[in-house]
């Protein structure tokens, strides 16, 4: 009767959101992305019935990044980049239209990191580097106006990991393990500030191992001894932890990944409105997948997520876990 009633257009976006989300969530990749099109149509419309709305700006951007889960989930990186590529061209609108606002450099630091790990897997490493170096500025700048907020340093953590990783990688031996001494500083206060943090412990035991290995492959031997011992013994108590976890273990999400959960959800944006459950987002997206590092912050029923491949005895396997994909070191 109104096609041009904002709240009735932002009621209509959000049940093709949760519905989407249902369909994506049960591995139902056809029937997700038909509706996460509609919903970013309907985010697309109120753009032009309201240009210049930061709101409708940031619920295109979420369409894209939830059409980029469905296609990565697909297997289909290319398209995946392309999406979440469109994702951050608006995020990085958005923070220089208002650079106080820290959602919207945590939104765009999230984006890049995850862009970066596809271009990664995608072998680009060059291209992998770049960005993930312009998700540890945007997350510096977080990291200078908000020094106490751990949300902020496990994410500052976890890039500097991925980018040393990459820079060994590309052969660039010194700067890699400039990267990883840094990781090593902040997961290393993480864990003091909360030594119970399975996951900050277990991010730490990879720092130190994998930084233990590219000092011994450089000869720095004495340096790089207690580092990997310091790593074996935190492993051992992981899995300890672990294999008393299994007893009130929690149940897994489609696929196998690690149910997502925020230690901090934020407030959500109420600029739609009443008529969907509460969200990270004004949208949301897909089980906050597609565009947030998971923070499982100690949940037993990750943990084994987090661990997986520990029990093999010729060297320490961990996963740092980013965006619900992992890297074995």
């Amino acid at each position: 009767r109104d096609p041009t009633n904002l709240e009735w257009l932002a009621g209509l976006g959000a049940v093709h959101f949760w519905l989407g989300s249902i369909e994506y969530s049960q591995g139902n990749l056809d029937e997700a992305e038909s509706r996460f099109i509609t919903y970013l149509e309907v985010a697309q419309r109120l753009e032009k019935l309201e240009p210049g709305n930061p709101d409708w700006r940031m619920e295109t951007a979420y369409g894209f990044t939830n059409l980029a889960a469905v296609a990565e989930e697909r297997g289909d990186l290319g398209t995946a980049l392309e999406f979440i590529q469109s994702s951050i061209a608006i995020k990085r609108e958005l923070s220089a239209q208002n650079p106080d606002d820290a959602s919207l450099k945590s939104g765009l630091a999230n984006s890049l990191g995850w862009a970066g790990r596809m271009l990664e897997t995608s072998g680009d490493r060059a291209g992998a580097l770049a960005v993930l170096q312009e998700s540890e500025t945007v997350i510096g700048d977080l990291m200078a106006k908000d020094p106490g907020n751990s949300n902020h340093q496990e994410l500052m953590s976890v890039t500097l990991h991925l980018i040393a990783v990459i820079q060994r990688d590309l052969g660039q031996a010194e700067a890699a393990i400039r990267s990883f001494r840094a990781d090593l500083a902040i997961i290393s206060k993480l864990v003091e500030r909360d030594p119970e943090n399975a996951t900050w412990r277990g991010g730490l035991a990879v720092t130190k191992r994998t930084l233990g290995q590219q000092l011994l492959w450089l000869g720095m031997v004495e340096e790089a001894e207690p580092l990997i011992r310091d790593a074996e013994v935190l492993v051992r108590d992981l899995r300890q932890h672990l294999d008393r976890a299994r007893f009130c273990e929690r149940p897994k999400g489609v696929h196998g990944h690690a149910r997502r959960v925020d230690a901090k959800p934020e407030a959500r944006n109420e600029a739609l409105g009443g008529a969907r459950p509460p969200s990270r987002h004004p949208f949301g997206s897909p089980a906050q997948h597609a565009s947030d590092v998971v923070a499982l912050h100690g949940r037993d029923g990750a943990l084994e997520e987090l661990l997986i491949g520990l029990r093999r005895p010729d060297r320490i396997v961990a996963r740092r876990i980013l965006h619900h994909r992992h890297e074995l070191l």
